[in-house]
Parts: C-alpha cells; structure tokens; sequence
C-alpha cells in the first residue's frame, strides 16, 4: 500500500518542477523581449542624436533653380540648424513641394547617412505663353512641352503663343487638355526643320472646327485633323500628315498673295478666299 503513495509523490514533485521550470523559461522570454525593446530604443534615441543638423551649410546642399531658389526649398522641407532629418518624411514634403512650385518638373533628394542631404532641382522649361482672345499685355502664364501651366516672365517674349477665350481652366498647376493640347503640340511639332515655312508665332485655339495658326510672314493657315480633341499617340500621325500637307503646300507657292491657308480637310490644302472667321 505505501509503494503507490511513493509513485503519486514522485508525479505530484514532477509535475511542480516542470510548472516552475516554465515559469522561469516565460519570466526569461519576458525579460529578454523588455531588454531588446529597452536596448532598441536606447539605439534608436542613439541614431537619432546622429542625423541632427548642427552647421546646416556643411551638412545641406540644395541646389538651387532660377525661379524656384534653395530658401523655398528650405523651407519647404523645414530644413534648419536643430532639425532632425531621421523625422522628416521627404516622400510627403516632395510632394507638397511639387504642388506648391508648378514651376518645379522634379525634385531628387539624396541622403547620405546619417546627417547629410543633398536636393537637386529640375525646372520646367517655357515651350508657349498662353493668352486670352483680345488681350496685348502678357499674363506671365507659360507652359512646357509636357502641357504643365506655370508662371514665368524671363526670357519668354519670343515664345510662339495659343490665345483661348478663357484662361479659368488653365490657372498655374494645371495641365492642358484638349484642343490646347493639340495646339501645344502642334507648335512643338511645327519646330522641326521639315516645317520651317510655318514658323507658327500664334494658334488661336477658340474657333470651333479647327484651329488657327499665325505664320512667320504673318499668312494664317487654318488646320484641323480628326482627333484633334483628343490628342494622343493614335492621332499624331493625322496632325503630322496635314502639317506636312501644309508646308509643301506654302513651299511650292502656288500663290503668292494667299492670306489665310486652308488645311481642314484631310489629304488638301487650298487657298481661303474667305480667310478665317
């Protein structure tokens, strides 16, 4: 009787011994995840001590734009001596700063760890100035060959221009769409030296079936190709085809006295005796 009594002694002890070994192996596991965090943040608060900008003209270079100078940039990204740049979120002042500054085409921020940072600016470039039907005086408004409007005055004068009958839907910020599009890349098309007759000054962009071009000796050319609202990769090759049609058309002069161009039509190109209304 006693023998059995020993064996549910020993079960009782070996049991006790195994709950107390795990409470030591959890009460270790515990210990050693508080002790990681601990030393975690103590590394951390330790990285963060290094990317702190102490002499801000050793640590930043920015590189600054004509329109858009490195004070915008500084403050924009809130760049100064005592910033830590481990708590800047670049990706979203980037961003912030591209829609502020129109003007910008890209900004490329390098760090170089743990306290340096350099910021590279890439303007955009005028390709047009845009103006309203009936206004002398420029606006300042100017888009690149992308069709992004921004602000900008230097060095614009001689700049071919696309006059439209509101200028609301093309504040600086925005894009240019449609039949502005189409104008945009007309002009930029017009550039190559196989359309040097043309030498497109103006496009009126407010007639409803086509748009109106002012050449170099001040002959209009009325032009219109299907797509052109809607200007893609898919019609280029018909805007191309009656701009070509056109300059051979004003190369060969088969009139000398011709005032306004007619190149509406697919495939032809005449002489307007009604000129552009």
């Amino acid at each position: 009787m006693k023998k059995p009594l020993n064996k549910e002694r020993n079960g009782t002890s070996s049991d006790g011994k195994h709950r107390v070994l795990a409470l030591l192996l959890m009460i270790g596991i515990v210990a050693g995840v508080i002790g990681l965090a601990i030393a975690g943040r103590v590394l951390y608060g330790l990285w963060l001590e290094q990317c702190v900008v102490t002499d801000f003209n050793r640590q930043i270079h920015i590189e600054s734009g004509v329109m858009v100078k490195a004070d915008a940039i500084k403050e924009a990204f809130g760049l100064r001596n005592g910033c830590n740049l481990a708590l800047i979120d670049f990706a979203a002042k980037r961003e912030e700063a591209l829609r502020k500054y129109p003007t910008i085409r890209d900004l490329k921020i390098t760090r170089h760890l743990p306290d340096r940072l350099t910021i590279a600016l890439f303007e955009r470039e005028p390709a047009v100035r845009m103006n309203v039907i009936g206004r002398k005086s420029d606006t300042g408004r100017v888009a690149d060959n992308e069709g992004v409007v921004f602000s900008c005055r230097r060095n614009t004068g001689m700049l071919p221009m696309i006059r439209e009958s509101d200028a609301s839907t093309t504040l600086p910020g925005t894009k240019l769409e449609g039949r502005k599009l189409a104008a945009l890349q007309l002009v930029e098309a017009a550039k190559d030296p196989e359309y040097a007759e043309l030498n497109v000054l103006e496009v009126d962009v407010s007639r409803p079936d086509y748009l109106l071009m002012t050449l170099g000796n001040y002959s209009r050319a009325k032009i219109a190709w299907d797509g052109m609202d809607d200007p893609c990769d898919r019609t280029r090759p018909k805007m191309l085809a009656q701009l070509k049609m056109l300059a051979a058309t004003i190369r060969s002069r088969v009139s000398t006295d011709t005032i306004t161009w007619n190149a509406t039509l697919p495939g032809t190109v005449f002489a307007d005796s009604q000129g552009a209304r």
